[in-house]
């Protein structure tokens, strides 16, 4: 989870940011489609909905995916690195997609992946990333917690939220361990902002889900697409606010306490 001052600083500085540079995109006559793609998949954020897209058009336009040998993870609780896949190369070929759950590694996709590669990720408010990741994982019993806790004013989190992590993948801080911070420096705010930083250069668009249709319509003119290419299915959605529909000032405090 990024902290609300961290999300709303990367909402205002990048989303806009790129949003004022593709304007000058809009008005060529033609460009080339882009499907050299990493996107870093972050939990609950919408990420299945957006890697749906990335995987139909890929599979229509015969790309070659980064694949896990098992399962859905590329590295599960390591960094990716290149080493996790074959070497496209002893195939006389490279890859063009890379779409599943890893934990992000700039060098070593860009190691592995062509010239030009485009960087994606998705974020979201931090508060309802929460809660929905909180749901869909079970951490009520994963962390012997019940979620309205965090709006009881006597409650004092126990200190295994900060170091369990379900599967050793699922917690706290999720979006900055899915791309690639060092647990150690979650508390360490110079050390937040600075790999904030090193994230703003790196990606090509940060997608916001709050500002989800403004974001793929960035998304579209970033990768060349037609309309149709981007049409989005639910996927995996979250019965939303099941436990609070207003969060409380109690559950904000605490939640903050987290990071």
């Amino acid at each position: 989870m990024f902290s609300p001052l961290c999300y709303k600083s990367i909402q205002q500085n990048h989303l806009i940011k790129k949003s004022n540079s593709y304007e000058k995109e809009v008005g060529k006559i033609s460009c080339t489609p882009k499907y050299n793609i990493v996107f870093l998949k972050t939990h609950k954020c919408a990420s299945s909905a957006l890697q749906n897209i990335f995987i139909r058009n890929g599979f229509k336009n015969n790309k070659i995916f980064v694949l896990p040998a098992e399962s859905n993870f590329l590295g599960a609780t390591e960094l990716f690195h290149q080493s996790l896949v074959p070497d496209p190369k002893l195939f006389n070929n490279e890859y063009n997609i890379l779409t599943h759950h890893t934990r992000f590694n700039y060098q070593s996709m860009r190691s592995l992946m062509p010239n030009g590669t485009v960087f994606v990720t998705m974020l979201r408010d931090p508060i309802y990333q929460f809660e929905s990741l909180f749901v869909y994982c079970s951490l009520d019993k994963v962390w012997n917690i019940t979620f309205d806790s965090f709006g009881d004013q006597s409650f004092k989190i126990p200190e295994n939220i900060y170091f369990q992590r379900f599967s050793g993948i699922i917690g706290i801080n999720q979006m900055m361990f899915d791309l690639g911070m060092n647990v150690s420096d979650f508390n360490q705010t110079l050390a937040v902002g600075k790999y904030i930083e090193e994230l703003d250069s790196q990606f090509d668009l940060v997608m916001i889900l709050e500002r989800f249709e403004e974001s793929l319509i960035l998304l579209k003119h970033l990768l060349c697409w037609n309309t149709d290419d981007l049409v989005v299915f639910k996927v995996f959605q979250f019965i939303k606010n099941k436990f609070v529909v207003v969060f409380k000032l109690t559950f904000i405090a605490h939640f903050l306490s987290l990071n």
